[in-house]
């Protein structure tokens, strides 16, 4: 496998769990709102911080990826998606893309 599709599948996989992980964050955060507790609501703010900045991150590593990807097969990087790169892709690479975007 090309290791530039494994660092995507990798940096896919890692956004999953950090959106299913900022998703959690958010249903304790609003009990908190709702119950009111002010200082545990600062506390959770700044882990907030934390998720989106390495969300942030994540995308620019995609970002670079992507473009290299869209170079080595002719995808125009305006029109690039995980669904049509998965069509550049052998059969169980593509699968795993398509599982993911799915995911994702």
């Amino acid at each position: 496998m090309d290791d530039r599709i494994r660092n995507l599948l990798q940096i896919i996989g890692q956004e999953i769990m950090l959106y299913r992980d900022l998703t959690e964050h958010a249903r304790k955060k609003a009990a908190l709102l709702f119950a009111g507790k002010a200082e545990a609501v600062r506390e959770h703010k700044i882990i907030e911080e934390r998720f989106n900045r390495r969300l942030r991150n994540l995308e620019n590593e995609m970002v670079h990826l992507v473009r290299d990807l869209c170079r080595t097969f002719g995808i125009p990087h305006e029109e690039f998606t995980l669904l049509k790169l998965a069509d550049n892709l052998e059969q169980s690479l593509a699968l795993e893309i398509r599982r993911r975007t799915a995911l994702f």
